[in-house]
């Protein structure tokens, strides 16, 4: 759900769903038993004025592949409209690990999260669109030791930029000693 206030804050508009509702029950597999779940939302605005809403979202998740994807709305009107919802990442993004939004000075946007591979690993990665967009491409690895988990970490990949280079940071249980490691 997104609200915003044009008054300082003094009253919020009534909230709005971005996503749709899913078609199916996933409450035998998904965490807590619910029939799905759109969550970790997160919220940045880019260089250009642009809002970008993005969230993991289960839909996608069967149940024996414990993979969500993410999905994005996006504003270009301070949030008074949004547009229908995207898939930002169609695949093996971690259903419980937060995702992070990054923005170059051209409004690219950059998203950071974990991706769950086939060999159950669940590595940092960052993926970028093109300003105002929500495709994003293939997630690229942050680097790092491939740290093998039987669930889910809950620990984000923090993303900044700064020119060209992208900077990120997120704990990794496979390193020694296990910490944040940065790239």
């Amino acid at each position: 759900y997104y609200t915003r206030s044009t008054n300082g804050g003094a009253s919020f508009e009534p909230p709005r769903r971005l996503h749709s509702l899913p078609a199916v029950d996933q409450s035998a597999f998904v965490d807590g038993g619910f029939s799905s779940a759109h969550a970790f939302a997160t919220l940045g605005v880019a260089p250009n004025g642009t809002l970008h809403a993005v969230w993991i979202d289960t839909r996608s998740m069967q149940q024996d592949e414990p993979a969500a994807a993410a999905y994005a709305a996006i504003s270009t009107d301070d949030g008074a409209n949004w547009s229908a919802e995207q898939v930002a990442l169609a695949a093996d993004v971690c259903p419980c690990c937060q995702i992070t939004l990054a923005f170059d000075e051209r409004s690219n946007v950059y998203l950071g999260s974990r991706q769950i591979t086939a060999r159950g690993t669940r590595n940092s990665t960052v993926a970028r669109a093109a300003a105002g967009s929500a495709a994003h491409s293939k997630p690229v690895p942050t680097g790092g030791k491939e740290w093998r988990l039987d669930g889910c970490p809950l620990k984000p990949t923090v993303v900044a930029v700064q020119g060209k280079r992208v900077y990120t940071a997120a704990f990794n249980g496979a390193e020694t000693p296990a910490g944040v490691y940065f790239s």
